[in-house]
């Protein structure tokens, strides 16, 4: 995974019009096996491309390449917080054109008030 810093202002662009058209903001209520609930939060992109094209998102961002079932295509998906921490520090500052922002901004309002609440972080994300 590389410095999401060092990126140009044309590659943070690109994906940002990238995730405005095909990207998804999951925010999951699950259970484990011994019954403890939980909040699962998931940032994926959907297309039909070559592998190649998602594995250049991977190097950038982590995450995980899945092949569609039944569909031509592939999944790029992020899970951790640590990934979905640096996805939303690299989407802070850019302008958004489309409804996508509101998506954005709830999954990120849930993902940061989870985290201070799980794990006491008062400072996670300067978010605007």
């Amino acid at each position: 995974m590389i410095l999401i810093d060092c990126l140009s202002e044309t590659y943070k662009y690109w994906f940002l019009g990238l995730t405005e058209g095909e990207g998804c903001f999951d925010v999951s209520y699950t259970r484990t096996q011994q019954g403890r609930k939980y909040l699962s939060f998931r940032f994926s992109i959907e297309m039909v491309e070559d592998e190649e094209f998602f594995k250049d998102l991977k190097f950038t961002f982590g995450g995980h390449i899945y092949k569609r079932k039944n569909r031509n295509g592939y999944i790029w998906s992020i899970r951790k917080s640590s990934e979905i921490f640096n996805i939303i520090k690299f989407f802070k500052g850019l302008r958004w054109r489309t409804k996508k922002y509101k998506q954005y901004m709830k999954f990120k309002g849930m993902f940061v008030r989870y985290k201070k609440i799980k794990h006491g972080q008062r400072e996670l994300i300067n978010a605007k």
